[in-house]
C-alpha cells in the first residue's frame, strides 16, 4: 500500500511534535509496516490551518492510505475538514495512526467516536486528580 504522511504544526493533543520528528517516526512505521512512504505532506502555515490536509484528503486515490501521529490530529478539526475526512474514509482511503496503533477505515469508523470519548474521559480525570491530590 502507497501511504501519505501528514505533519502539522499544530497541537497533537496536548503536545506540539516538531515536524522533523513526525516524519522521522512516520519514516520508521512504513519501514516496519513494510508500507510504501509517499514524500510527507506538511502544514506550512500556523495554528489552526489545515490548508494541506484538505487538498491531500481531495486528492488522494482510493486504495491508498493516510499516516497520522496520533487521532488527536483529527479531534480538533474544523467541521468542514472533519466531514470531508469521514468521506474520504469512506471512499476507501486507510488511516494510520501511530500512537494509538490504529488503523481507521471504513468498517471501523464508529471506533474513533470511542477513542475521542476514552481520551475526553482519561483528560477529565487527570483535572479531577489534580484538583484533589496536587
Amino acid at each position: 500500500m502507497i501511504i501519505t504522511p501528514y505533519s502539522t504544526p499544530n497541537l497533537i493533543g496536548e503536545f506540539r511534535i516538531p515536524v522533523p520528528l513526525q516524519n522521522r517516526v512516520f519514516k520508521s512505521y512504513c519501514e516496519e509496516n513494510r508500507l510504501t512512504s509517499t514524500i510527507p505532506v506538511s502544514e506550512i502555515f500556523g495554528e489552526g490551518r489545515y490548508t494541506e490536509l484538505n487538498s491531500l484528503l481531495r486528492s488522494i486515490p482510493s486504495g491508498q492510505g493516510i499516516l497520522f501521529s496520533s487521532a488527536e490530529t483529527i479531534f480538533h478539526l474544523p467541521e468542514d475538514c472533519m466531514r470531508l475526512f469521514t468521506e474520504t474514509v469512506f471512499r476507501g482511503i486507510d488511516t494510520h495512526f501511530i500512537l494509538e496503533r490504529f488503523v481507521l477505515t471504513s468498517e471501523n469508523l464508529a471506533v474513533l467516536e470511542d477513542v475521542k470519548k476514552i481520551r475526553a474521559l482519561s483528560v477529565n480525570s487527570l483535572d479531577v486528580l489534580r484538583q484533589y491530590c496536587l
